[in-house]
């Protein structure tokens, strides 16, 4: 998320957790645009379209350009978010955050 939305963006997403809709996520970038549900098929096909239009060379070298190392990229990032999370799991503030969120409760987490 960070290569889309910036650091700033990303860190803030990450610790809170906050829950943005498609305008805010246009906003900062994390959309490319918003469209009603009924013009989204349309839309898609459209800028389907607008890519099959360009040189196929270009778009090719293009998105292998953008995409070089996000593999690696993620697979690093995944295998160290599972290492995290396996402490995580076993924590207090996790059943406490489980818990708060069925009971629909503020949770009262204490760091262990």
């Amino acid at each position: 998320m960070p290569r889309l939305v910036g650091v700033q963006q990303a860190a803030r997403l990450f610790y809170i957790g906050e829950r943005i809709d498609g305008a805010r996520a246009v906003a900062i970038g994390l959309a490319d645009e918003l469209v009603p549900d009924a013009d989204i098929r349309v839309r898609a096909q459209a800028f389907a379209r607008q890519i099959a239009e360009s040189a196929p060379l270009a778009v090719q070298s293009t998105r292998e350009t953008l995409r070089r190392g996000l593999a690696d990229e993620v697979q690093s990032f995944n295998a160290r978010e599972l290492e995290l999370q396996r402490v995580q799991f076993a924590s207090r503030d996790f059943r406490e955050g489980v818990a708060a969120a069925s009971e629909r409760r503020t949770p009262l987490f204490n760091g262990t």
